[in-house]
């Protein structure tokens, strides 16, 4: 089952890091996430700002630039211990994020 809304918020209130690996990549990134709907990413070629907001069971991200700064929404499942695996709206997976807090 994918994180329900309510447990995004408790994982979200008090705001976020950890890495995130793109799904088929080998590049890690740094991410951070801030209980004020901002967010940002390092990578090894740059850094790239966001806004999130939890949207039904989704978080929705819009990256200032990357996708055009388009809107693009993903779920969320806890595969234990501070690891979670992220799919898009259309079933797709994007990625592995484990936080730290």
């Amino acid at each position: 089952m994918p994180l329900d809304r309510s447990s995004f918020s408790r994982l979200l209130e008090g705001g976020l890091s950890g890495t995130w690996q793109a799904f088929g990549s080998q590049t890690n990134g740094i991410s951070e996430w801030n209980a004020d709907g901002s967010a940002r990413v390092t990578f090894g070629w740059g850094e790239a700002t966001e806004t999130w907001a939890l949207k039904g069971n989704a978080i929705c991200t819009s990256w200032t630039t990357l996708r055009d700064g388009r809107e693009s929404c993903a779920v969320y499942y806890d595969l234990g211990g501070s690891r979670y695996q992220s799919f898009t709206m259309t079933g797709q997976p994007e990625g592995f994020s484990e936080f730290n807090n």
